[in-house]
């Protein structure tokens, strides 16, 4: 290895170190966030927590077309009327 061949890996790694560093922060940020504004401390709890969101809106939703459709039994008749 040659002075050169040194120097220009010794710069990759630099650059690689600062990305990484950025990466990591924009990480840290990003984790806070969550924290803050959902309070999650993990990516784990945080899935758990839109899993049973997701499970709670499919219930709501198919209560929600059940009502509807005891009403169109119930009221569909004067729905369709054009008075």
């Amino acid at each position: 290895m040659n002075l050169e061949e040194y120097k220009r890996l010794k710069k990759k790694v630099e650059d690689l170190q600062r990305e990484s560093n950025r990466a990591e922060g924009k990480l840290k940020g990003l984790m806070d966030r969550l924290e803050e504004e959902q309070g999650c401390t993990s990516l784990k709890e945080a899935d758990e927590k839109v899993t049973k969101i997701q499970d709670r809106l499919q219930k709501l939703e198919d209560k929600f077309d059940k009502a509807l459709e005891t009403f169109k039994e119930k009221w569909g008749d004067k729905l369709d009327e054009s008075d």
